[in-house]
C-alpha cells in the first residue's frame, strides 16, 4: 500500500522544516512510514552531541500522535550516567518488522495531540527542546 497523502505531506514538511538534516523513510506497507531525520544536535548534556531522530508515522496520521521517538543507541548523560526509564528513556529496538535496530527510546507522549494543529515537525521540535533543556 502506498503512503497515505497525509504521511507524504508530513515527509515534505519535515524536509522543509529541517533543511540541514537528511529525511529518510521506509514505507510500512500500510500507508505509513518509519522516518529518520538527522543528524540533529542533541545539546551538551549527552554523550552523543548529535544523532538522527526516528519515529513511525502511522497510516492514520495526523489523527494518531507521533510517538515514541528514538535516536541512536547508547545515549547517556555526558558523565556516563545511564538514562532512566522513569525519565522517559529506554534502550530498545525499533524499525520495520524484520529490520529492527538498537535505539534509545525518547518517550514524550502528547496527551493533548490535536490533529488540526500538531504535526510530525512540530513534535520533533518539542522533542529537541526537551533534550536540549
Amino acid at each position: 500500500m502506498a503512503l497515505s497523502d497525509e504521511v507524504a505531506e508530513a515527509l515534505e514538511q519535515l524536509v522543509a522544516t529541517f533543511p540541514d538534516a537528511v529525511v529518510t523513510h521506509r514505507e510500512d506497507c500500510a500507508g505509513g512510514a518509519f522516518v529518520k531525520v538527522g543528524p540533529l544536535p542533541l545539546g551538551n548534556r549527552f554523550n552523543l552531541r548529535s544523532s538522527w531522530i526516528g519515529f513511525h508515522l502511522a497510516f492514520s496520521y495526523p489523527d494518531a500522535q507521533v510517538y515514541p521517538h528514538v535516536c541512536g543507541p547508547g545515549l547517556t548523560m555526558i558523565d556516563g550516567t545511564a538514562l532512566r526509564a522513569e525519565d522517559g528513556f529506554q534502550q530498545t529496538t525499533w524499525g520495520p518488522e524484520g529490520d529492527t535496530e538498537p535505539v534509545t527510546q525518547l518517550s514524550r507522549s502528547s496527551r493533548n495531540w490535536d490533529p488540526e494543529n500538531d504535526t510530525a515537525a512540530s513534535k520533533l521540535h518539542r522533542i529537541l527542546d526537551w533534550l536540549r533543556g
